[in-house]
C-alpha cells in the first residue's frame, strides 16, 4: 500500500515537472518565433542583418557610437563613421579634420517617416563633401574629414571626447556642428540649473547608472533590458514601439506634460504666444549660460592643445522663413510645429537668435564661430528631412558653407602643391 501511495506522488511530481518543462519549452518556442519574425521584418525593411542598436555605454562619455555595420552606415573599430580605420598620425602632407555632434553631424535620415526620407550613405555626408571639394580644388594635398558623430550628444559630451580621444590624433582643425541638442536641453528653462549635476540628466545615464549600481532582485534585470537591447531584433523593435506609444501618449518631452506647450506653433500667433510664455522666455535667458560657459571651455581647451576650432549652429527648420521652403518642406515645418508645440518652437527660434549674438563675439584667429540655422534660402531642391536632419543635397550645402571657413582656418590658400605639411604643426 505505502509503495503504491509512493508511486502515485511520484507520477504526481513527474506529471508537475513535465507540465513545467512543456511550459517553458512553449514559452522558449514563442520567444524563438518572436525573435525570428523581427529578423525577417528586419531583413525585409531594410535587406539585411544589421546591428539592431548602433549605440553602446561608455563610462566616459554616457554613450558612443558601437563599432559595426547598421542599417545605412558604418562605424570603424575607432569609433567614426568611416569605411576605412583612421592611422594615430597623420600621414605626411596630410591635414586631418575631425567633425563632431549629434545625429545630424553623423548623418541621420531623419525621423519623420511620413515624408519618405531615404537613409544617407557615406558618399551623402557632411564630411564627404567637405573632403571632396578639398580634395578637388586643393590638388597636391591630400585631406582627411573624419566624422566623429554620435547620436543624441550634447556640447559637454564633445568636449569630453575632444579633450579625451580626438586630440591624439593630432588634428589641424576640429568642426562642431552643435545646436539642437542643447537647445532641447535648455528649454527645461531654470529648474536646469536647480540640479546638482544638469547635463547628466538624460534618460540613457540614468538608465547606464541603473546597470552599475542598482542592487537586489531588480539589479540584474536592468544588465538584461540594455544586453537585448543590443542582441535582439524582437526585443529592440519592442523597446522602440514602446518608446513611440510613450511619445504619442505625450508628444512634448515623453513624460514632461506640457514642457514643450499644448498648441502648435503658428507663424501669424508668434507675438501673443511670446507674450503667454513671458516668464518661461526668461529663464531660458537665465539657462543659457549652462551652454555658453562650455562653448568657452571647449575654446580655452582648444588653444592649449593648439588644435583650431570651427564652431557652428546647425540648420533648424523651425527658424527657416517658409517662403524660403520648398512645397514638401512647408509640410515638414508644419509637422515640427505640431511636435515641438508653441513653447517649444519658440524656445528653438528665440535661443537660436541669442546664441548667435554671444558665440559671435568669441571668434579670434584660432577659435571661429559660424551661423548655419538657416540655410534654405536660395535652394530649389529640398535640404531638410524634419527639424534639423538633412538631405543628401542639405549636407552638400553644408559643406560648400563650412568650406571658406576651414580653408581661412587652416590656412590651406597659402600653400602651393609643392608644398609639405608638417603634420605635428599647430600653426
Amino acid at each position: 500500500m505505502m509503495s503504491s501511495t509512493r508511486t502515485i506522488a511520484e507520477r504526481a511530481i513527474d506529471s508537475v515537472w513535465l507540465k513545467c518543462a512543456l511550459i517553458l519549452a512553449s514559452l522558449l518556442f514563442t520567444l524563438a518565433c518572436a525573435e525570428g519574425m523581427g529578423r525577417l521584418f528586419y531583413y525585409i525593411r531594410w535587406g539585411g542583418f544589421y546591428g539592431p542598436q548602433p549605440r553602446q555605454y561608455s563610462l566616459r562619455l554616457g554613450w558612443e557610437m558601437a563599432p559595426g555595420s547598421y542599417e545605412s552606415f558604418h562605424i570603424n573599430e575607432q569609433g567614426f563613421r568611416r569605411p576605412n580605420q583612421v592611422s594615430f598620425h597623420p600621414p605626411e602632407n596630410t591635414i586631418r579634420i575631425f567633425m563632431v555632434g549629434g545625429s545630424t553631424a553623423l548623418g541621420h535620415q531623419g525621423v519623420y517617416r511620413q515624408f519618405g526620407p531615404r537613409p544617407l550613405s557615406y558618399e551623402d555626408t557632411i564630411d564627404y563633401h567637405l573632403q571632396a571639394m578639398m580634395h578637388e580644388r586643393h590638388q597636391g594635398i591630400r585631406f582627411e574629414v573624419i566624422n566623429a558623430g554620435v547620436t543624441e550628444y550634447r556640447l559637454f559630451q564633445e568636449i569630453t571626447l575632444f579633450r579625451e580621444k580626438l586630440a591624439y590624433f593630432r588634428p589641424h582643425l576640429v568642426i562642431f556642428l552643435d545646436g539642437h541638442n542643447d537647445i532641447s536641453f535648455l528649454t527645461g528653462g531654470m529648474s536646469q540649473t536647480a540640479l546638482p549635476a544638469p547635463y547628466w540628466a538624460n534618460r540613457h545615464f540614468r538608465r547606464g547608472e541603473n546597470v552599475l549600481n542598482q542592487s537586489g532582485v531588480v539589479g540584474p534585470l536592468h544588465f538584461l533590458d540594455v544586453y537585448l537591447g543590443r542582441v535582439s531584433y524582437f526585443y529592440h523593435g519592442l523597446s522602440a514601439l514602446f518608446q513611440r506609444l510613450q511619445e504619442f501618449s505625450d508628444p512634448i518631452r515623453g513624460g514632461r506634460s506640457g514642457g514643450w506647450g499644448k498648441d502648435p506653433f503658428r507663424y501669424a500667433d508668434e507675438k501673443r504666444i511670446m507674450a503667454t510664455y513671458r516668464d518661461q522666455l526668461s529663464g531660458l535667458e537665465q539657462a543659457l549660460p549652462l551652454y555658453l560657459d562650455q562653448v568657452r571651455d571647449l575654446k580655452a581647451i582648444a588653444s592649449a592643445r593648439q588644435i583650431k576650432v570651427l564652431y557652428a549652429l546647425q540648420p533648424e527648420l523651425v527658424v527657416e522663413n517658409p517662403s524660403h521652403l520648398t512645397t514638401k518642406e512647408v509640410q515638414i515645418q508644419e509637422a515640427a510645429f505640431r511636435h515641438h508645440r508653441d513653447f517649444g518652437t519658440l524656445s528653438w527660434r528665440f535661443l537660436s537668435s541669442r546664441m548667435t549674438t554671444s558665440l559671435t563675439n568669441l571668434s579670434d584667429d584660432q577659435f571661429q564661430f559660424v551661423n548655419l540655422v538657416t540655410i534654405a534660402a536660395y535652394e530649389t531642391q529640398d535640404v531638410y528631412t524634419d527639424y534639423c536632419h538633412l538631405t543628401p543635397k542639405g549636407n552638400r550645402v553644408i559643406a560648400e558653407k563650412l568650406y571658406p571657413w576651414v580653408v581661412d582656418l587652416i590656412g590651406v590658400e597659402h600653400l602651393g602643391p609643392n608644398d609639405t605639411i608638417n603634420r605635428d604643426s599647430r600653426e
